[in-house]
C-alpha cells in the first residue's frame, strides 16, 4: 500500500459496536460541529448492522448539508490480528469502543426487588466479564499493532480501564456513569441563580456505584466530591448537592431509554479529542487507568486530570477506591486480578449460583460464558422471555 493510499484511508473516528448505545453515539457524533469535514468508520461483527448504521448516520447529516464521510467495516474483536490490521489500515485518531457481551441494562429485566438488591448489594462488579472481555481483546490488538489513537471505552470504564491499566492496556478514558449526575447539578444551580448553564463549571469525583445509589436508594451510600464554580467564584456551599443530583436523576429514563444521555457523554469525549473546546469535562470515568471518575481536560493532544483547588489526587483516589466497594469490588491486584467483596460474592452465589471470588483478566472470556448461562437460567426461573 502506497503512502498516498494510507493517507486516503486515514479516519478520524473508528467506532466499534452498533448496539443500542453505539447506534446513538454515531448518530449524535456525526452531527456535531466540524464533523462534516471528518471521516468516520463504523465497525461491528454484524456487517449488515454496521453498513445500515453508517448509512443512517450519513443520511441524517445530509439533511443538514453536512455529509461527513462514513464507512462501515466488519470487526471481529476476538481476532486480534484481523482487528489490528484493520485499525492499521485506517490509522484512526480516536477509537470508540461501545461493545459489550451483555449490556448493563439487561439485568433490569428481573423483578424490581431482585434487580434493586443485585444492583445495590452485589453491584455491577461481578458482571465485569461482560464488559472487560472484548475491550481486553481490542486493547491487545491496539498494542500489538502499535496503533497511536486515543481510546474512548464505554464498557464499564470505572473498572475495566483500571484493570487493563495494571497490565499496560488502559484505554485513554471512559464515559457516562458519574458524568451523568452532572447535568442535574448544573440545571439546579442555573435555575436558582438565574444564570446560563454555560457559566457553570462542575468538578466531580465519583464512581459508577453513585448512579445506582442515587437512582435506586435516593441517597449516596459512599463518598463523592463536588465543587461548583460560577466564573471564578466557588458557590458549592450555597447548595445541597445530594438534592441537586436527585432532582436530575428523577428525570432520567430507565434502562436503554437512558442511552441518548449516555451517548452524548461518549460523543462529547470523542469530539474533544478532535477539537479543543477549552472546557473541562466534569467527571470522566477511568481516565488513564484510574478507578472511578475525575474532572479532566480532553484535547487532540490527549487527556489530563484536572482537580480543582481543595482536593488532592490521593484524596480523590481514596474516594473512588472506597466507592467501588459498593460496586462489589474489594480491590484490584497489581496483575489486574479483581477481588470481589464478600457480600457481592455471596449474593451472586446465592441468587445465580455464580461462584467467583476473584477474577483474573485471562479468565474473563470463560467467566462471561458461565455468567451468561447462569443469567439465562435465572430468567427462565422468573419466566422472563429470552431476547
Amino acid at each position: 500500500m502506497s503512502i498516498k493510499d494510507v493517507c486516503k484511508n486515514n479516519c478520524d473516528i473508528f467506532l466499534i459496536g452498533t448496539g443500542d448505545l453505539g447506534s446513538w453515539v454515531v448518530e449524535i457524533l456525526s452531527r456535531l460541529p466540524g464533523m462534516e469535514h471528518k471521516k468516520i468508520v463504523v465497525g461491528d461483527y454484524n456487517e449488515e448492522s454496521a453498513r445500515k448504521r453508517a448509512f443512517s448516520a450519513w443520511s441524517g447529516t445530509s439533511f443538514f448539508g453536512m455529509s461527513p464521510e462514513i464507512k462501515s467495516e466488519k470487526v471481529d474483536l476476538f481476532n486480534i490480528d484481523e482487528t489490528g490490521e484493520l485499525l492499521r489500515k485506517y490509522n484512526p485518531r480516536v477509537i470508540v469502543n461501545t461493545t459489550s457481551l451483555q449490556s448493563w441494562w439487561v439485568v433490569d429485566e428481573l423483578p424490581k426487588d431482585l434487580w434493586a438488591k443485585m444492583e445495590t448489594e452485589a453491584g455491577l462488579g461481578p458482571w465485569i466479564p461482560m464488559h472487560l472481555t472484548l475491550t481486553y481483546y481490542l486493547m491487545q490488538a491496539i498494542k500489538k499493532y502499535e496503533i497511536k489513537a486515543h481510546v474512548v471505552n464505554t464498557s464499564f470504564p470505572d473498572l475495566t480501564n483500571p484493570v487493563l491499566g495494571k497490565i499496560g492496556l488502559a484505554p485513554t478514558c471512559g464515559i457516562g456513569n458519574g458524568d451523568l449526575l452532572v447535568p442535574g447539578i448544573t440545571r439546579g444551580v442555573a435555575e436558582k441563580l438565574d444564570i446560563s448553564p454555560r457559566n457553570i463549571t462542575v468538578y466531580m469525583v465519583a464512581q459508577h456505584s453513585h448512579d445506582m445509589q442515587f437512582s435506586i436508594l435516593g441517597v449516596p451510600g459512599s463518598p463523592y466530591y463536588v465543587k461548583i464554580m460560577v466564573g471564578d467564584k466557588d458557590v458549592t456551599n450555597q447548595f445541597n448537592t445530594d438534592e441537586l443530583i436527585m432532582a436530575g436523576v428523577k428525570d432520567w429514563f430507565s434502562g436503554r431509554q437512558l442511552h441518548p444521555l449516555v451517548a452524548s457523554s461518549v460523543a462529547r469525549n470523542a469530539w474533544n479529542f478532535l477539537f479543543d473546546t477549552g472546557r473541562i469535562a466534569s467527571c470522566v470515568p477511568g481516565p488513564l487507568g484510574e478507578i472511578g471518575g475525575y474532572p479532566a481536560r480532553i484535547t487532540p493532544n490527549g487527556l489530563t486530570i484536572e482537580l480543582p483547588e481543595g482536593i488532592t489526587m490521593e484524596e480523590a483516589r481514596k474516594i473512588n477506591e472506597e466507592s467501588q466497594k459498593k460496586d462489589g469490588v474489594e480491590r484490584i491486584k497489581e496483575d489486574g486480578t479483581i477481588v470481589f467483596t464478600d457480600q457481592s460474592h455471596q449474593l451472586m452465589k446465592e441468587i445465580m449460583g455464580y461462584d467467583c471470588k476473584t477474577l483474573k483478566i485471562t479468565e474473563s472470556k470463560e467467566r462471561y460464558k458461565e455468567l451468561l448461562a447462569k443469567y439465562a437460567e435465572l430468567k427462565k426461573k422468573y419466566n422472563i422471555s429470552q431476547n
